[in-house]
């Protein structure tokens, strides 16, 4: 690890973030203090067992029999933006059709 001041260590990660983790950044520019943007980057980036597991309820999530379709389109809505803040309308809809009654 680099032994620096947080200053310079906010600085050097800024500067090296590129494609959808600079974007993320320039959206989120408000973070002041290297451990805050630390921690948000490796809250938003890290892949762990939830994002696997909200992947699946993505893959499995079928309109009911009973469900309504505003209430399956909020679903997957909720579902995808817990899964991937930053998908494109493109792939939310491919995720409704895949799943919609017919």
């Amino acid at each position: 690890m680099i032994d620096a001041n947080d200053n310079i260590l906010y600085c050097i990660c800024a500067a090296k973030l590129d494609g959808e983790a600079k974007r993320w950044y320039e959206d989120n520019i408000s973070f002041i203090q290297w451990k805050q943007l630390k921690s948000s980057l490796f809250e938003r980036f890290t892949t762990s067992d939830s994002s696997s597991k909200i992947f699946e309820q993505l893959k499995e999530h079928k309109q009911k029999l009973d469900e309504t379709v505003t209430s399956y389109y909020d679903a997957i809505i909720k579902l995808c933006h817990k899964y991937d803040a930053s998908i494109s309308q493109r792939r939310m809809i491919s995720w409704l059709e895949d799943g919609i009654k017919n």
